[in-house]
């Protein structure tokens, strides 16, 4: 036990060890049983608390980024509006803790596995324990859940974007506006749950169980609801659109003729025009249509997964929705496209290197024009953006974590709220950009 004095010497030698400073401990609490502490408003970031007791503890507003949290038991605890980034939180037990606004951000709940001190024998398996925790409006993107017990929590206009919940027992939870869009909820346990305008967008819900779970006006555009019976589950209002057919016949010799025009270098076969065209919710996916016309075209919630797109001529068509995953797009003309949340992870859009007619570098580049496009909420995650035309266009929420945009011309653009964690931007042009929001910059 501590006493309320100790804990004020030990978060001010902590205080003293973040800043470098002479004299300085880094705070480790682990094994102290510590219920009931007042530890509102501490900075213990990066301090061990590897099987502490914080039992109905007030750690509302503190900072423990990054802690070593292995099996702390924060029954009851007040955590609101506290920080957790990264913090490993593997076995914990928060069950009917307070966590309203709290920053779970890559977080790591998974199971905790503890050997004996002889090696593998008398391994268990801890599970964390999230029942009936208040995460009301939190910030949990891409967190690990995997494994986690969440039975009956409270999970409204939570942010769960891209995280890991594999697994985890939902039964009973409320998850009503709560955004779960690209996550991992494979085998995910949603029996009676409520997730009442829960965006889903994209998510993979492969193997889930939602007997008696409430889908009204929930958004799962694009999720993979493979091996899912909704037959019990109440499901009015919910939009379920995806990716339903492969091309008509009439499309895919089209396809073929462009496929021919493209490996003759245009001697034989047909550029494929296909201006205007209704190709929404069509699978695309691994199909060559460099070159192609697809101006004006609706592709809403198509997949050109793994295709290629090589100048291909994309001007004012609807691709909202679309999944971009791994599709080569370079030198592609999407000016005055409207892009949003389509999924652009791991996908080139880098300039192409214009040849000299007998194949030599003629030293001049066709960058790709995103100018004057929508890419609202469009997940560009590990894309290749370097030397592309983005000026004017409309990147307002955009996920660009880990994007190259060496060399792009973002001139004017709106990256309001946009996340550039990890993105390369150096020699970028950002005269007139907003980055009102924006999440850190990384010049490199």
């Amino acid at each position: 036990m501590k006493t309320p004095e100790e804990l004020v010497r030990i978060a001010g030698l902590h205080g003293r060890w973040l800043a470098k400073r002479q004299g300085g401990i880094r705070a480790d609490l682990s094994m102290q049983d510590l219920s009931g502490a007042m530890l509102r408003g501490v900075n213990f970031q990066s301090a061990k608390f590897t099987g502490c007791k914080l039992i109905r503890a007030n750690l509302a507003g503190g900072n423990f980024d990054h802690c070593d949290m292995f099996s702390v038991n924060l029954q009851e605890a007040d955590l609101t509006a506290a920080s957790l980034i990264g913090a490993d939180m593997r076995g914990v037990c928060l069950r009917d803790a307070i966590m309203v606004r709290t920053n779970l951000q890559d977080a790591d709940l998974r199971r905790g596995t503890l050997l004996s001190a002889g090696g593998a024998e008398g391994v268990s398996v801890i599970r964390s324990d999230l029942g009936r925790v208040d995460l009301s409006g939190a910030n949990a993107q891409r967190i690990n859940l995997s494994g986690a017990d969440m039975s009956e929590a409270t999970l409204r206009e939570t942010n769960l974007k891209d995280a890991n919940l594999s697994g985890v027992l939902l039964n009973k939870a409320n998850l009503e506006s709560a955004v779960l869009h690209g996550a991992n909820l494979t085998g995910v346990d949603l029996r009676n749950a409520r997730l009442g305008k829960a965006d889903l967008r994209g998510a993979d819900l492969r193997g889930a169980v939602v007997e008696g779970a409430e889908l009204g006006d929930s958004d799962m555009t694009g999720a993979n609801l493979e091996g899912i019976d909704f037959s019990k589950a109440q499901r009015a209002g919910a939009k379920f659109a995806a990716v339903e057919s492969s091309p008509d016949e009439d499309l895919m010799q089209i396809i073929r003729d462009h496929q021919t025009w493209v490996a003759s270098d245009g001697r034989e076969g047909t550029r494929a025009e296909l201006t205007g065209r209704n190709l929404s919710r069509l699978d695309f996916a691994k199909v060559d249509l460099s070159g192609a016309d697809l101006r004006d075209s609706n592709c809403r919630e198509a997949s050109f997964r793994d295709a290629t797109l090589i100048m291909c001529a994309l001007v004012k068509a609807d691709l909202t929705h679309c999944n971009f995953e791994h599709a080569v797009l370079s030198g592609a003309n999407f000016a005055e496209a409207d892009v949003s949340r389509a999924n652009l992870v791991s996908a080139k859009l880098s300039a192409v290197e214009i040849k000299n007619p007998d194949g030599s570098a003629s030293g001049r580049i066709w960058p790709t024009n995103l100018s004057n496009s929508k890419l609202v909420e469009a997940n560009l995650t590990g894309s290749d953006l370097s030397r592309a035309n983005l000026g004017k266009a409309d990147l307002t929420g955009a996920n660009l974590t880990d994007a190259n945009l060496a060399g792009a011309d973002l001139t004017d653009a709106n990256l309001s709220g946009a996340n550039l964690s990890g993105a390369d931007l150096s020699g970028a042009k950002l005269d007139g950009a907003r980055l009102d929001r924006a999440k850190p910059i990384n010049r490199k």
